[in-house]
């Protein structure tokens, strides 16, 4: 049970995780649309 508990733990802090590099990149965006798309992901993978 504690095993199953601590996946879905893991799982959530990866969702978790993926969300706040899609805001990060949907700000970046909003700031500067211009940017490029690989500028975003290195950014992105640099909090």
């Amino acid at each position: 049970m504690l095993l199953g508990l601590f996946l879905a733990e893991m799982r959530l802090s990866r969702l978790h995780a993926e969300r706040g590099v899609q805001i990060a990149q949907s700000y970046l965006r909003l700031i500067d649309p211009l940017m490029d798309a690989t500028a975003v992901k290195v950014a992105a993978r640099h909090p």
